[in-house]
């Protein structure tokens, strides 16, 4: 009878020990894996402050893009209105009737030159001033 005694005890000793050690590398299998995991969760973290920076830095890019595109339709609007008040003046003649362009090209070459090339750089300046913002 103490032979049986003894097995038995032998018997649940080895189960809890067995569920011991089993409960003991699964604790310290998860812990590893929480490890790993609060590792990978850090990176990512990382990254994704990186990429909200990214597209904060694209953001603030893409306004400026806009407000610089206003601003050149602004002065395209202002140039288009001084060419067609320009064209205006060059079509009338003290009389106040129509010109054409072949009238007064024929009749003032060094005078419409001098316009269009002061309009020219003046058009040029302003894309300066624009692009150098």
């Amino acid at each position: 009878m103490k032979m049986i005694a003894y097995l038995i005890t032998g018997i649940v000793f080895s189960a809890v020990v067995s569920t011991c050690f089993y409960y003991y590398n699964k604790y310290n299998t998860t812990i590893r894996e929480n490890e790993l995991l609060e590792m990978a969760n850090s990176s990512l973290q990382s990254d994704i402050e990186d990429q909200n920076k990214s597209i904060q830095n694209l953001q603030n890019q893409i306004a400026k893009i806009q407000e610089l595109n206003k601003e050149i339709e602004n002065v395209r609007i202002a140039l288009r209105n001084d060419i067609e008040l320009l064209q205006d003046k060059l079509n009338r003649t003290p009389e106040n009737n129509q010109r054409t362009m072949e009238e007064l090209s024929a009749a003032k070459p060094d005078y419409l030159e001098t316009i269009i090339n002061r309009a020219t750089n003046d058009v040029f300046t302003e894309l300066e001033n624009i692009t150098a913002n």
